[in-house]
């Protein structure tokens, strides 16, 4: 990523986490990441950077004789998505949030 993100309440970098998704279309798996804040409970998906990730597994895939389109890819992996951050707002408590994205520094070579 060229940004870091950044918790709307305490700003400090949040943690990442995976959910795992598993594809109809092959035997492989997606690591779609999501980040947390713990100690303010808030919880965030970076739709740009699922949006990469999907992309890159498409081009990388083993078999793409019967791979649906890339925004077909996109939407499926987003509602999965979507219900593991459901349930986490539901069951455990924590608040969707828009996190604050910072660029990184780049260093001159």
């Amino acid at each position: 990523m060229e940004y870091e993100l950044l918790c709307p309440k305490c700003r400090q970098k949040p943690s990442i986490a995976n959910a795992i998704y598993v594809t109809p279309y092959a035997v492989e798996r997606w690591d779609l990441i999501y980040f947390m804040c713990s100690p303010c409970r808030t919880i965030y998906v970076d739709k740009r950077l699922i949006r990469q990730n999907v992309r890159e597994w498409k081009n990388h895939a083993y078999s793409k004789k019967n791979m649906p389109p890339l925004k077909v890819l996109y939407k499926m992996a987003l509602n999965y998505l979507e219900s593991v951050v459901f349930y986490c707002v539901e069951n455990i408590g924590y608040k969707r949030a828009r996190f604050i994205k910072k660029n990184k520094k780049t260093t001159a070579t």
